[in-house]
Parts: structure tokens; C-alpha cells; sequence
């Protein structure tokens, strides 16, 4: 009975940090930093301590800036544009995203889809040689070795031009 209330008691900074750690991943340390200085340190006092202030701590930016009236932050002192303004700039009267593009729209051209033979590289597979263009031949007599042949047609590459139809390369 003493462990039920014990080891959630002891683990309770890892336990805290790791829930406030996954609502906001810079509301609290790493959840193995904090567990290793929980289980390492944690039976001294000081180091629960360290862990408890572990659990709380912020770890990254302030996710939300204080709002002052209809700005966010300080409200600018002079002019964004038009006169006083320090570039200079007159108000445009029309946003540039609202604007239409300078470029006119043309539909895109149609892809003639690549040769089935080739897939459009402008070389397929030899026939006479399968696309090895060469193959061992198998020795004729017992005594005998076998022999080294190389295809003629495709002169031991394995690819040919391509002649079917549709575009090459």
C-alpha cells in the first residue's frame, strides 16, 4: 500500500511536467531530462526540489504578446505611410495582393504522353539479346568451355533505338 502512495508521491514533479510539457512544449523541460533528475536526485530533497522547479520552468518564447487597446504591443507613434511618415510612402488605395497579375493566364500545353517502348528515353530493349547483350553459350563437348557471346544488333549494350511510336528524349 505504502508504493501506491509512494512512488506516484515521489514521481509527482516528472508526472506534472510531463502534463504541462505536452499541453505546450516550452511550458516545461524535456520529459527524460526531467525524469532523469527525478529518479537520479530526487531521493535527496534538493533534487526533488530541482525537479519540481524543473517542471515549471519556461523553457522557450512567451506564446502570447500583451494587447494594448486595437494593437498588439506599443502604438506607434507616428504615421505607418503618407505624410510624416519616416519613408515617405503615400497610402496606396489598393492593396498589391488585390491587384491582378501582371502576367495574363494561358492555359498549359497539352503533354503528349511518353512512347510505351522506350518511356520516352529513345532507346529500348534489344530483342534478339532480351537486353542482356551478352550471355554465356554452353559448352559444347565435355572437355569444352563455355563461351562469351556478345549481341550484334545492340553491340553488347542490350539497347536499340527506339522505333515505336510516340515521342523519344
Amino acid at each position: 500500500m505504502n508504493l501506491l502512495i509512494g512512488v506516484p508521491l515521489y514521481l509527482a514533479p516528472f508526472l506534472v511536467g510531463l502534463g504541462r510539457w505536452r499541453r505546450d512544449r516550452h511550458s516545461a523541460a524535456s520529459p527524460q531530462f526531467l525524469l532523469s533528475i527525478n529518479v537520479l536526485l530526487g531521493w535527496t530533497g534538493i533534487g526533488w526540489l530541482v525537479a519540481w522547479w524543473l517542471a515549471f520552468r519556461r523553457t522557450g518564447p512567451v506564446t502570447q504578446l500583451p494587447v494594448h487597446g486595437p494593437w498588439v504591443g506599443q502604438t506607434p507613434s507616428k504615421p505607418i505611410w503618407g505624410p510624416g511618415s519616416p519613408s515617405g510612402a503615400t497610402a496606396d488605395p489598393e492593396p498589391t495582393w488585390n491587384r491582378p497579375n501582371a502576367i495574363p493566364w494561358r492555359e498549359p500545353e497539352q503533354v503528349k504522353p511518353p512512347c510505351p517502348d522506350c518511356h520516352g528515353t529513345g532507346l529500348m530493349k534489344c530483342k534478339p539479346c532480351d537486353g542482356r547483350g551478352t550471355w554465356w553459350q554452353p559448352a559444347t563437348t565435355a572437355s569444352g568451355s563455355a563461351t562469351l557471346v556478345g549481341c550484334i544488333p545492340c553491340n553488347r549494350s542490350g539497347k536499340v533505338q527506339c522505333t515505336g511510336r510516340g515521342p523519344h528524349g
